[in-house]
């Protein structure tokens, strides 16, 4: 049984990662790279009105407010979307490549919901390798001592947060975290694998024991691997819905911009191509911004900035 998206696990949750968020209409919003958005399964429709908005940006900063409107009926294409799987189907039900890859990786690997502790214990080599296979700018990476911390913390709040690990020969060579919000959606929230067992498609082991978990024994509606990259397609959800069912559920976007942002994306919209060229985050604005004006109901762009 999980807790509700509001509940008090939850703002005791954030109070425990020293997250700032607010409560306002029976849901929590915390702010992430500037971005207020509310917790709630991305299956539900949020509402926020112009004042809410100002309340939210008062009280946690930031640049912009964001929020859904629930999955469209009959999944009519936009451009803004979760990628979802609703259904586990057992790997002898499979076509026989997809069928070949899962045994495989199955019989290499083991994958299995593991405690926070046995995480915190074994985890961090496998994020400091998988953080330097990273391309481009290097995240930061935190101290063994700041990891343990952390993923001690989770496992305070089981029905919020779990943890899942892949092992090779007993080694932990890969970990996923995921958030269960309201018995309905479970949302992957990070995922790290070790390079040096790539060539045992680990990835395929720790996915379908996790369908089968959830939507196969449980009674979650269907697993998400978040909205759409701004930028691309990203590889996860391009091998999730290549190999295992997850669909794109398409859903209609809404931002109120902080003063004079709105004024700005308004003003550089139309010049976005030049503009994203310059910067990679502008890039993303701009992009954000021709997601929240495409009309899912029309599928036409419609003017504007705001809610």
């Amino acid at each position: 049984m999980t807790a509700p998206a509001y509940s008090p696990a939850l703002e005791a949750r954030l109070e425990a990662h020293g997250t700032p968020y607010s409560r306002a209409q029976n849901r929590v919003f915390t702010s992430s790279k500037g971005i207020i958005s509310p917790i709630a399964p991305a299956s539900e429709r949020v509402a926020c009105s112009p004042q809410l908005c100002r309340q939210l940006l008062r009280s946690l900063g930031g640049a912009m407010v964001r929020w859904t409107s629930g999955f469209e009926a009959h999944n009519r294409p936009a451009e803004w979307y979760s990628v979802i799987c609703r259904r586990f189907t057992p790997v002898e039900e499979l076509p026989h490549r997809k069928r070949y890859k899962i045994k495989r990786s199955l019989s290499a690997c083991e994958a299995r919901l593991i405690s926070a502790s046995e995480l915190a214990g074994a985890g961090y080599p496998v994020l400091v390798k998988a953080i330097t296979r990273y391309k481009g700018p290097q995240p930061p990476v935190p101290t063994e001592e700041q990891f343990r911390t952390k993923i001690a913390l989770e496992g305070q709040f089981p029905d919020l947060a779990q943890h899942w690990g892949v092992y090779h020969q007993n080694t932990l060579i890969g970990y996923t975290q995921i958030q269960l919000l309201d018995g309905i959606e479970v949302y992957y929230s990070t995922t790290k694998i070790n390079p040096d067992y790539l060539k045992y498609d680990p990835g395929y082991a720790v996915v379908y024991r996790m369908l089968e978990h959830y939507l196969g024994r449980g009674a979650f509606q269907y697993m998400n691997d978040g909205f759409r990259s701004i930028y691309h397609q990203t590889n996860m959800q391009s091998f999730l819905m290549e190999n295992f069912g997850f669909e794109k559920a398409y859903t209609k976007l809404h931002l109120h911009y902080r003063a004079p942002l709105g004024l700005l994306v308004r003003m550089g919209y139309h010049l976005r191509g030049a503009l994203g060229r310059l910067d990679r985050r502008l890039a993303a604005l701009l992009e954000q911004e021709r997601c929240r004006r495409f009309s899912a109901s029309s599928g036409r762009l419609v003017p504007g900035v705001g809610t």
